[in-house]
């Protein structure tokens, strides 16, 4: 059974903004295990796991997991930016707004993770670069919208204003 994936690439569309999605779901006092993409309650168990058990599993890791979503959301949201098919453009915007929803989960890491200044900064620089580019290619993606609608409309312009003379000029 074959699978349905937007693009057919290694990182499919579907993949990353599951994976935003699933960034967006951090609660308060969760953390966030990489290597089983799952959540886990900031309890006395859980660190107890995370020195024992997972010991490659870290808040650091758990950042670089991060950024790498958001980095490859952003490069497949300016990729389908540039595309003429508006099925494509729609998925350019199901990924801006993932991660805008993406964020909400970011915030929440900021308060599990309070004590750790220098940590809670990096969240918060990767919170306001994600604001700076999601609002960017929100406008690019508005203003192509608007141009090739002008250029719909000018192009229905001329072809009406042809018409008319091919019109005047056979007596119609």
């Amino acid at each position: 059974m074959k699978s349905f994936v937007v693009d057919g690439s290694e990182r499919s569309v579907q993949d990353i903004i599951s994976k935003l999605k699933f960034i967006a779901k951090i609660q308060d006092g969760e953390k966030l295990d990489v290597c089983s993409l799952t959540l886990h309650k900031d309890t006395l168990g859980t660190s107890l796991y995370r020195t024992i058990v997972a010991r490659d599993e870290s808040r650091d890791r758990a950042l670089e997991f991060i950024r790498c979503v958001i980095g490859e959301a952003f490069d497949l949201a300016s990729k389908y930016r540039r595309k003429e098919e508006s099925f494509f453009k729609k998925i350019g915007e199901m990924i801006i707004l993932a991660l805008k929803e993406s964020r909400a989960g970011l915030l929440n890491l900021t308060k599990t993770y309070e004590l750790d200044r220098m940590f809670v900064s990096k969240l918060e620089t990767l919170m306001v670069t994600l604001d700076t580019k999601t609002e960017d290619l929100q406008n690019r993606l508005e203003k192509t919208h608007k141009e090739r609608l002008s250029s719909i409309k000018e192009s229905r312009r001329t072809s009406l204003q042809d018409d008319r003379k091919e019109r005047s000029t056979r007596g119609y």
